[in-house]
């Protein structure tokens, strides 16, 4: 055990830096966290002070991209604090705004650390008017906006002030325990769909919009599209080998190949998969919706890879929700079935293609051996045509020259096949 003054590594230290490293400890939620800035609250005797009054600062240290080197985060913040040792100037030294300092200790975590990060991209008023102060509101905030942080700055702009009016609003109704977290899991699913609406590229974005006025523009949309669609609504997309019902473990997975039942899976499930319809007729994604008597549950997105499998882009629940861990089992068999099933085609037509090869192969083999079988009698019959000839030149020689014994004998060999004067019979 280290005695009075000594740290746990070996290396001696005050007794309040002792202090300093035990608080930053308990201070954050996030163990890794937690571990960073126990490095941090030693660097200098105002260190833990800071990091109590403005919690945010780890944030902005562990997206440095530095952190696997404790020696470099102990130096960025030292750079930092010989800035202004005040907090609003060691904030701004960072990189941070200073109304961040509100965020809640217990929220600061890897998770959320990269969204505190892109908030000081936003005006520090709209930051300081959206944040919720309630813990509990706040870590749903931030969650909620880690989908965000992806877009432009006008609708990530957006999305800060009004989802931040939205939970803002849950703390100043007096809601109960489950009330609460009802209301928070809606407006997380207003959010998904609105976020899928916009990165569809059909939302026009008005900055005056509250989150509830833009759900209601997006359920008018959908009403309009429903009306615009006609006679191609009902038209099916061909899925191929894929199965167009499938029962796993009591669910059922049924293929939605058409656009109006898309609509309808988005409209029963509070979702943007109607806008998905161009990938799935171009064959880019196949969509299912999973039900469990009779009662859509999920909706299961997969994608095509090379040889004919499959794999899952995303599954979502009613309002853009999480499923349940057993529907995850479920999707999984069943993505499973699909990609035995695809190999198993894959296979046979390997085989096949085999099979076609070989038979091309032995076809060509025998037109060969016909060809070179023909080939060796065409030309035994033209080595025999040359003989004869040499042996008529050789007898018309001694007709000639009317030499009657050579003749004889000539003659002689080759009626009797007997080679004679290098003349093959």
């Amino acid at each position: 055990m280290a005695e009075a003054g000594e740290d746990r590594h070996g290396g001696v230290c005050d007794g309040w830096a002792i202090s300093a490293r035990d608080r930053a400890y308990c201070l954050f939620a996030d163990r890794r966290i937690s571990l960073l800035a126990r490095r941090v609250a030693v660097t200098e005797r105002y260190a833990i002070d800071q990091l109590e009054q403005a919690p945010a600062i780890m944030a902005f240290l562990v997206m440095s991209g530095r952190i696997n080197e404790w020696v470099f985060l102990e130096k960025d913040y030292r750079e930092a604090a010989a800035k202004g040792r005040k907090l609003p100037r060691l904030m701004a030294a960072l990189g941070a705004t200073y109304p961040l300092r509100r965020i809640h200790a217990w929220n600061v975590r890897f998770a959320t650390c990269r969204v505190i990060v892109r908030l000081a991209a936003c005006r520090a008023t709209v930051v300081a008017q959206a944040m919720p102060l309630d813990t509990d509101l706040q870590l749903a905030w931030l969650h909620t906006l880690n989908r965000w942080q992806e877009l432009s700055d006008e609708w990530w702009g957006w999305a800060v002030a009004r989802l931040g009016e939205a939970f803002r609003t849950i703390g100043g109704q007096g809601l109960d325990g489950h009330e609460r977290l009802d209301r928070i899991r809606a407006i997380e699913g207003d959010s998904d769909a609105l976020f899928e609406w916009v990165v569809a590229g059909n939302a026009r974005l008005d900055q005056r919009w509250s989150l509830e006025r833009a759900s209601s523009h997006l359920a008018a949309w959908r009403k309009a599209l429903e009306r615009e669609m006609g006679a191609t609504a009902s038209t099916p997309v061909d899925y191929g080998p894929l199965p167009l019902e499938s029962e796993v473990d009591g669910y059922r997975f049924i293929a939605l190949r058409t656009q109006y039942a898309l609509h309808a899976e988005g409209r029963d499930m509070n979702h943007c998969v109607a806008s998905y319809y161009p990938k799935v007729e171009a064959g880019l994604s196949r969509i299912y919706s999973m039900r469990l008597d009779n009662r859509a549950i999920a909706t299961l997105e997969i994608g095509p890879d090379f040889g004919g499998t499959y794999h899952i882009v995303q599954i979502r629940g009613p309002g853009n929700g999480q499923p349940a861990p057993e529907v995850d089992v479920a999707v999984r068999a069943f993505l499973n079935r699909i990609n035995a099933a695809a190999f198993q085609s894959a296979t046979a037509w390997i085989d096949k293609r085999r099979m076609t090869a070989t038979e091309a192969f032995r076809s060509a083999r025998r037109e060969a051996i016909d060809y070179r079988q023909r080939e060796h009698a065409l030309l035994s019959q033209m080595t025999l045509h040359f003989r004869m000839e040499e042996v008529n030149v050789r007898l018309l020689e001694l007709m000639r020259r009317n030499v009657a014994a050579e003749f004889d004998e000539f003659a002689r060999d080759i009626i009797l096949g007997a080679p004679h004067r290098g003349v093959d019979p």
